[in-house]
C-alpha cells in the first residue's frame, strides 16, 4: 500500500487519516486520495492536520481554523476545515457512522 485516506461523520464530516508512504509523496497521490473523498462528500469537513502538512492542506483549499494545540503529549496541529457546494454524499450512499476508506496500491 502506498497510501491511504478514511473519512466519516462525527461533529459533522471528519477526514479522520491520510497517508502517503514517504517514497511516494509529491508525486500526487495525496491530491488522489483528497479528490475520491470529495466526489463523496459534499463537506464541510474538518481534520486535525500536522504542522507539516497544513501548507498540502491549504493548497487544496483548506482553511485554518483556531490555534496549532497538541493532541495528547503528540506533535502540534492545527484544525482546519473545507467546504464545496454539491450533494455528492446524497448521492455517494455515506451515512453517518459508516467509515469510507480509500488505500493506492502501487502500480495505481
Amino acid at each position: 500500500m502506498v497510501g491511504c485516506v478514511s473519512v466519516m461523520r462525527l461533529r459533522g464530516w471528519a477526514l479522520r487519516g491520510m497517508a502517503v508512504s514517504a517514497e511516494h509523496q509529491r508525486q500526487g497521490l495525496g491530491e488522489r486520495l483528497l479528490g475520491a473523498v470529495y466526489t463523496e462528500v459534499d463537506g464541510p469537513m474538518w481534520c486535525n492536520a500536522r504542522l507539516q502538512a497544513v501548507s498540502f492542506y491549504a493548497h487544496l483549499g483548506w482553511a485554518p481554523v483556531g490555534p496549532v494545540f497538541r493532541m495528547g503529549d503528540r506533535m502540534p496541529h492545527q484544525r482546519m476545515t473545507w467546504t464545496r457546494v454539491g450533494t455528492a454524499a446524497a448521492r455517494s450512499g455515506l451515512r453517518e457512522g459508516r467509515v469510507s476508506e480509500l488505500r493506492l496500491e502501487s502500480g495505481q
